[in-house]
């Protein structure tokens, strides 16, 4: 049973890596939505501030997938492994 309980453990990681991922996805489409809006308005400082974040946001979002790509790699050689 113990194999089981680390499966799913593996799989609740990636899935909750890949929810993380998606949520700075969302936050970064958010903050650009607020840019573009405010930049329409303000000027260009703001603009920059919030492509800034949005890039960042983005950035962490790429690290995130690449991390549950890593974790499922891992999952399947070791599959591959005790066939």
């Amino acid at each position: 049973m113990a194999k089981k309980k680390r499966k799913s453990s593996r799989k609740n990681k990636s899935l909750a890596l890949t929810k993380r991922a998606l949520k700075l996805i969302d936050q970064a489409a958010s903050l650009m939505k607020t840019g573009v809006i405010a930049s329409a308005k303000q000027g260009a400082k703001t603009k920059v501030i919030a492509k800034k974040k949005a890039y960042s946001l983005a950035d962490a979002a790429i690290r995130q997938l690449n991390r549950a790509v890593v974790q499922g790699g891992k999952v399947i050689r070791k599959g591959i492994k005790k066939l």
